[in-house]
């Protein structure tokens, strides 16, 4: 029969709804409980009753078996089965145990029993072992199996037949065998299995090992056996004379049957009587072995009560000897309270005075708080003030109209010129008038030397000016250079100035400072000169964080039109001046307007992060130039970061490396209640908003809710720069504020019962992530908001409306629910902690981290001269490259060592790959194998007489990101024959990276074109290599290969080019020394009448000229 047919629901719930009980099923079940009751170890038997351990009878059927179980050794026992008609019966027929339907073969989620018993169940299945496993998950302890033994004769539903060889003393490692019995059913009356059956009992190991399972349990098994073997052995003995009397019965006849039948039925009662009597032994022997196991542990407990009695002997003894100690001590301190009682009158008079001292100084120190903040907010209107001032009177419009506001006044003045000298003629003469004014002039004058034209307030902190610095034509003085910081500097480009309304960009500043970096915050107002310069403000004395303002001619707003050429040169060289002052060798460019793109691009900078804020399109007043180069920084920024989805949306059209940063709040300034807030005179709830008021601000929605609740305060905090006010006058219960500073917020935030967000709907607000949000929820505020995307992430913490309508129900269920349970108030205020500018700047650091980097393949090209590869591989892995770099090493038949060497280099470096040439194909072959393997996307052919420094890498991808014209890039080297040669002093290695970096870093971002880059080092896109293909082969063993190459990439529209902020160490033409100079001259000749063939008279590479003024070339 099938298995899949035995084992399945339909069918057993067949069999038990229909011949179950006509084909003796009950009869079986309990007739092999039996069996198995007899069969089972006593020490199991005790261990199971005594410890109450919990049993499941598995394929329970009918629960005949279960009930036998229960009620024979008292044991705790759950009947389980898949078949719903045979549980039902169980369930009415027997009480004494607990039936559940279950299929533990589904591997159902359950608690474990601690023995799990299964009687002639294994055998319906083709793989009984396996189904152990699944059934062994739900025991603890044991599992207690009864099957058939020796069934060489199978039911037609039995699937294996159990014997010796197939059971398994430990069928998993968890599980081991620990004691089995071999039942003869066929001499039981009535019996219902003519064979025998085997009990099996299987323990946890771990139970094992704690048990301490030794040989003597296995006492009654020895003792059942011998029995059976005597009973055997008799019967053996009897079928003897039998078969003898047989064979003379054969020859005497019929009258000897009956004699043979009387003996045998003699000798078969002999046998039963000597089985009863093993029986009864055998049930004496057990009875005594529980006896011995009971007084072993009534003995055990004897002495743990002992022990016990002993402890609490001791504790109380500890206890007397406590409380006399604490009675002396009673003793004492009845004696000391006498003396007590008259000072507690004078100490109750002395806490009188000193809570009215309290009182006192917390007034007082209310009202210091209060001058604190006013002055606090003087000087922030002082500095905001003087700034405006001061980019007024930078601007070209201002020095135009300085004539017209003078002729402004010029009637009054000259009435009262004409009155005194009038006055001057009458009272003497010509001659008066002359000496009067003359004196009047000279007055005038000595004033205006004497006094500036506007006086500026002086700044918080020290201001450092730095001036220009003028350096030598020749070659660089070194000055030894400090390593590269473990935290690279942070400039940040912003769109405001650091004493303008705090908002993102100074949030993200300090909390990079708090973080470790130091922070250059760039303001966007510029200092008019005409020279380029910085100057430098502290903001903070505890943090590494600093404003610096740059010099620029007239002072242009970033606002209104892109940067023009002079404009950009003079800022960067502003900032080279800079880099010399603060030694900045690790940067990281946040650029928060596009406005600085030309700039933040070329400064080198690790990653060129562009802050995404805002939709300022949205503004409707942004120039279209300004907006174009907003999206030029977008596609060329390393990192996008954008505040919300809509903008997120929008950045993922321009570059795949966007990070959604979104805003936050400063959650410790706003989730403790000031000391001092505001208070309506008039008691009644605040509905409040703080913020600009300005083109996004919906007046109309704000004057419905006056008209709504008007008996509530609408308290509106912030510079109206929309007219806002004159639409709000006819309400008297609106108050607007006016702007306040950044600290003074708290005092009106917890003043406001409820919070609103009243924007309008549009492409502005839609972009938005409001930072007030998440201030108002870290003073556990309530909050209503328009409906805008940025608020979903909130869920429940922000009340949406879509509507004005709707707008007005959420306040008047807000209101309605005052005052908010604590829980919801705990809810907002952890939402809001876990939302911090401190999170917001671990997510910048982990975006700029995770950001890919270029892959580069540097093709290094051997031919002898082992130690010179060994400097340039070992400068390759010890200076950091920025890029991920992929070494391709191409050895031209060296014999010298070198292949030897570089096997054992390659074989312990994953990201090297070695390519061994059987013969010498010279530069351009050799090259051409390497560029064939590798697999970056910047190719570098690189000579093995070279050593690098660090950041090359990335500095040249870089220039090609900047440049798409770029076609091949070049460095600068001590040690070339064109332009890109450059005079040094240092004589070593070591000596030679810090002069480099004196040499490069002033070059930030700045290259030149020339006719031809020399390929001792040269990267070029693999655009390039895909274009102007392989490296001609014409030119044998080398020299004009570069020449050649450079002519194609010219040819194809591209520009080829130098950098001046990357230097490479060349000790030249290291492997062509090994020609021989006759050989070198031939190989010249020859291979440049190739190049003329190609190319026409080949123009000699010229040096760079020293005398000429530094410029920051670079090309359209």
């Amino acid at each position: 029969m099938r298995q899949d047919t035995i084992n399945s629901n339909a069918y057993w719930d067949q069999r038990f709804s229909h011949d179950w009980e006509s084909n003796g099923g009950q009869e079986q079940s309990r007739f092999f409980a039996e069996v198995a009751i007899e069969a089972m170890p006593q020490w199991l038997s005790n261990e199971i009753k005594w410890n109450k351990l919990t049993v499941c009878d598995w394929g329970c059927a009918q629960g005949d078996g279960t009930e036998a179980l229960a009620q024979s050794l008292c044991w705790d026992v759950t009947g389980i089965d898949f078949s719903g008609p045979a549980i039902e019966t169980a369930q009415q027929r027997y009480s004494r145990a607990r039936f559940l339907q279950e299929n533990l073969l589904d591997n159902p989620t359950r608690p474990r029993f601690d023995v799990v018993f299964s009687s002639n169940t294994l055998e319906h299945f083709a793989n009984p072992w396996r189904v152990f496993d699944q059934i062994a998950e739900y025991a603890s302890r044991f599992v207690v199996l009864l099957l058939p033994y020796r069934e060489f004769n199978r039911h037609a539903e039995h699937e294996v037949t159990f014997d010796g060889r197939n059971i398994p003393v430990a069928p998993n490692p968890a599980w081991s065998l620990v004691y089995h019995s071999v039942v003869d059913t066929r001499l039981r009356e009535p019996s219902y299995w003519l064979g025998e059956q085997i009990l099996l009992v299987f323990a946890r190991t771990e139970w094992l090992a704690a048990r301490h399972f030794s040989l003597a349990d296995l006492t009654l098994y020895e003792t059942r056996e011998a029995a059976r073997a005597w009973a055997l052995d008799s019967r053996r003995s009897l079928e003897h004379p039998f078969a003898m009397a047989e064979v003379h019965a054969a020859r005497v006849g019929e009258q000897l049957r009956t004699v043979l039948a009387v003996k045998e039925a003699r000798h078969a009662r002999e046998l039963e009587i000597a089985c009863e009597e093993l029986r009864r032994e055998q049930a004496r022997a057990g009875d005594l072995d529980v006896q011995l196991i009971g007084e072993r542990s009534r003995a055990a407990v004897a002495e743990q009560r002992i022990v016990v009695e002993e402890e609490r002997a001791a504790q109380l003894h500890l206890e007397i000897n406590m409380l006399r100690a604490q009675l002396e001590t009673t003793r004492a301190q009845a004696e000391k309270a006498k003396s007590a009682a008259s000072l507690q009158d004078s100490l109750d008079d002395e806490r009188d005075k000193t809570r009215q001292l309290s009182e006192e100084n917390a007034t007082l120190l209310a009202k210091a708080h209060q001058l604190e903040e006013r002055l606090h907010f003087l000087q922030y209107r002082e500095r905001a003030l003087a700034t405006e001032i001061s980019t007024l009177l930078a601007t070209k419009s201002w020095r135009m109209t300085a004539p017209l506001r003078a002729l402004r006044g010029s009637p009054d003045w000259m009435k009262r010129r004409l009155r005194d000298v009038n006055y001057a003629y009458v009272h003497g003469g010509a001659r008066n008038v002359l000496y009067r004014s003359a004196g009047c002039f000279a007055k005038h004058l000595k004033r205006s030397r004497q006094q500036p034209a506007v006086v500026l307030p002086a700044a918080s902190s020290a201001v450092t000016m730095a001036t220009p610095v003028t350096t030598a034509s020749g070659p660089a003085s070194v000055v030894a250079r400090s390593s590269p910081r473990a935290l690279a500097d942070v400039f940040v480009f912003s769109i405001i100035d650091w004493h303008f309304r705090i908002q993102r960009p100074q949030h993200l500043a300090r909390e990079f400072a708090r973080a470790g970096h130091r922070v250059y915050f760039f303001s966007n107002h510029f200092e008019d000169a005409k020279e380029p310069g910085f100057s430098v403000e502290q903001l903070d004395e505890t943090l590494p964080l600093y404003q610096i303002k740059l010099k620029v001619d007239q002072a242009p707003a970033i606002y209104f039109s892109v940067p023009a050429p002079k404009v950009i040169e003079q800022i960067l060289e502003g900032l080279r001046l800079f880099r010399q002052w603060s030694g900045t060798t690790r940067s990281y460019a946040l650029v928060q307007h596009g406005y600085w793109a030309p700039v933040a691009t070329r400064l080198q900078a690790e990653c060129v992060a562009y802050d995404c804020m805002d939709h300022h399109e949205g503004f409707g007043n942004v120039p279209r130039e300004l907006l174009d180069l907003e999206e030029t920084m977008m596609r060329r920024a390393d990192l996008l970061v954008a505040t919300s989805s809509w903008l997120e949306d929008h950045a993922r059209q321009y570059n795949p490396h966007v990070e959604v940063i979104r805003n936050a709040g400063q959650y410790q300034d706003f989730c403790h209640p000031p000391v001092d807030r505001f208070v309506d005179r008039r008691g009644r709830r605040v509905i409040g908003y703080y913020g600009a008021i300005a083109e996004w601000f919906d007046a109309e929605l704000v004057a419905r809710v006056a008209e709504e609740f008007p008996d509530a305060l609408i308290l509106l905090v912030g510079a109206d720069t929309a007219g806002v006010a004159a639409r709000l006058s006819v309400f008297t219960n609106v108050e607007m504020v006016g702007e306040v500073p950044y600290a003074r917020l708290p005092y009106y935030l917890y003043a406001f019962d409820v919070c609103m967000l009243p924007f309008k709907v549009m492409p502005l607000t839609l972009a938005t992530n409001p930072v007030k949000i998440y201030e108002y929820l870290g003073a556990g505020s309530s909050v209503v908001s328009i409906d805008l995307p940025e608020m979903k992430q909130f869920g429940d913490l922000v009340r949406i409306a879509a509507t004005h309508d709707e707008f007005l129900e959420q306040i008047r269920r807000a209101v309605t629910a005052l005052p908010d349970a604590k829980r919801i108030v705990d809810q907002r205020k952890a939402f809001a902690a876990g939302q911090t500018w401190a999170h917001r700047v671990e997510s910048f650091r982990r975006a700029i981290d995770a950001l890919p980097r270029a892959k580069v393949s540097a093709i290094v090209l051997t031919y002898n001269n082992l130690p010179l590869t060994k400097d340039c591989l070992e400068s390759l892995e010890q200076q950091d490259s920025g890029v991920d770099l992929e070494i391709v090493v191409v050895d031209n038949a060296s014999t010298d060592g070198s292949a030897d060497y570089l096997v054992s280099w390659a074989a312990s470096r994953p990201n090297a790959k070695l390519i061994l040439n059987a013969e010498n194909r010279g530069f351009a072959g050799g090259n051409n194998v390497g560029l064939a393997a590798a697999t970056g996307d910047y190719l570098v052919i690189l000579n093995n007489d070279t050593v690098v420094t660090r950041g090359w890498a990335r500095r040249m991808v870089n220039h090609f990101r900047n440049h798409p014209r770029l076609g091949i890039l070049g460095p600068l080297t001590n040690n070339i024959g064109n332009e890109a040669r450059v005079e040094t002093n240092y004589v070593d290695l070591p000596s030679m990276h810090p002069e480099a970096a004196v040499l490069t870093e002033p070059n930030l971002g700045m290259l030149f074109e020339l006719d031809t880059v020399a390929f001792f080092c040269a990267m070029l896109p693999r655009s390039t290599f895909e274009l102007c293909g392989p490296l001609c082969e014409d030119y044998g063993l080398g020299f004009f290969e570069d020449d050649d190459y450079c002519r194609r990439v010219q040819a194809a529209g591209l520009v080829v080019g130098c950098a001046e902020d990357v230097f490479i160490h060349h000790h030249l033409s290291a492997s062509f020394n090994q020609l021989g100079a006759e050989r070198k001259r031939q190989l010249l000749e020859a291979n440049r009448a190739i190049y003329e063939s190609k190319w026409g008279p080949w123009t000699p590479h010229q040096y760079r000229h020293h005398g000429a003024k530094r410029a920051w070339r670079t090309f359209a």
